[in-house]
């Protein structure tokens, strides 16, 4: 059952529907995503040897061991951004198990501390320590923009490199498993050529940050080779914006995932049981939060951000100027729990912004919001959330 509110005077509808409503859920997790600017002089189009020469420390060639088969399962690349950490795509390790990194440094074992296999990305935990880093942009590329893509085509030993333009930075895709099909939105397109082994590599712009992790027009999970095959055609990549709400809370995990199991915390659809206790004051300061930005009173809508919040935000003076002319709308609860002095809730929203070229987008975001009790006063703080559509 599908719960909307209105702009005005939404509070008290969002906090009444918290008796007796439960619905299924898809996990989502936090992130603070550190993203430092290039101090570096940017290459030109047609030399990036410095680029190459900077990055190619922090590339890393994965040999991936089969679930089904207990052999050699595929190779693919990953890129260091902290000095244990290794990002690359989801499906490179989605039904894979042991994984042996090497670099030019040497070679060593990781594990896999999250992915998202609807975003295709993950993050590793390298035993070893990186020898240097890449960093993600905070610039989105245009269209018509120079990339250079570093990894390992063809399984090869050494770092290759592959230049191209990016063709469409709104790209849409798919992912396929037994679940059925589910869209993929956001994506930067390329006319650089899909192939497996440059599967999470990173996607440079000029000035040698990275704008994209390498991934597919389409993913799909092949029984017969055990794993999840990328779509031939032009490289797709995931951009930084699309997973910055995952890699926080990855980053701070201890545990690993189960990469064998379907049925894992990446693929299973959970029921969250609603409790009335205290949750009508946290839906409250949640939707006063969205008529907040609706009304241009971000100063209104940044306190009521926990310390995480702000954090998973950036800067008040960034986040206010990017959510400029934004409009949140349309809202509806799926689930929501609370305790004493903490609560969570679910909820389906269309959020219309303008992009950097100008124009007007509406896209639906489904958003799990945590919400903490502190001196009386509930406080909103995001910790996941991702775009499921467009309006």
């Amino acid at each position: 059952m599908r719960h909307r509110w209105a702009r005005a005077g939404g509070a008290a509808g969002l906090a009444a529907l918290l008796v007796g409503c439960s619905a299924s859920v898809l996990p989502t997790v936090t992130v603070t995503v550190t993203v430092t600017p290039s101090s570096a002089a940017s290459a030109t189009p047609d030399d990036w040897t410095a680029v190459v020469e900077r990055a190619r420390g922090a590339l890393y060639r994965i040999q991936t061991t089969s679930c089904t088969s207990g052999k050699d399962g595929l190779v693919a690349t990953g890129f260091a951004i902290g000095e244990h950490l290794v990002l690359t795509a989801a499906h490179v390790v989605e039904y894979q198990q042991e994984f042996e990194l090497s670099s030019e440094r040497g070679s060593g074992g990781a594990h896999v501390l999250g992915f998202d296999a609807q975003a295709d990305v993950a993050l590793l935990w390298l035993d070893a320590s990186a020898d240097s880093t890449l960093s993600l942009t905070e610039s989105p590329p245009k269209q018509s923009d120079p990339v250079l893509l570093l990894g390992f085509p063809g399984g090869v030993q050494d770092v290759q490199q592959t230049t191209g333009t990016v063709t469409g930075v709104d790209g849409t895709g798919t992912v396929t498993d037994a679940g059925g099909i589910v869209q993929r939105e956001g994506m930067l397109v390329t006319d650089i050529a899909t192939d497996t082994g440059n599967s999470g590599g990173p996607l440079l712009a000029t000035d040698g940050q990275v704008v994209g992790v390498a991934s597919a027009h389409a993913l799909e999970y092949s029984t017969g080779e055990g794993r999840v095959s990328p779509s031939a055609g032009s490289t797709y990549a995931v951009q930084p914006g699309q997973f910055a709400d995952q890699l926080e809370q990855w980053r701070t995990s201890t545990s690993v995932v189960n990469t064998c199991d379907p049925d894992s915390v990446n693929h299973v659809i959970k029921n969250l049981d609603t409790s009335p206790d205290g949750a009508a004051d946290a839906l409250a300061a949640l939707d006063s939060f969205w008529l907040s930005v609706n009304a241009g009173d971000f100063a209104t809508a940044w306190a009521k951000l926990n310390t995480r919040g702000q954090q998973v935000k950036g800067s008040y003076d960034r986040w206010s100027t990017k959510m400029t002319g934004a409009q949140y709308s349309d809202g509806y609860l799926e689930s929501a729990r609370a305790s004493t002095a903490s609560a969570s809730a679910t909820v389906v929203v269309n959020l219309t912004e303008s992009t950097t070229a100008g124009e007007t987008r509406c896209r639906v975001w489904r958003l799990t919001y945590g919400l903490t009790s502190e001196a009386g006063q509930w406080l909103v703080g995001p910790y996941g959330g991702r775009s499921i559509g467009r309006c």
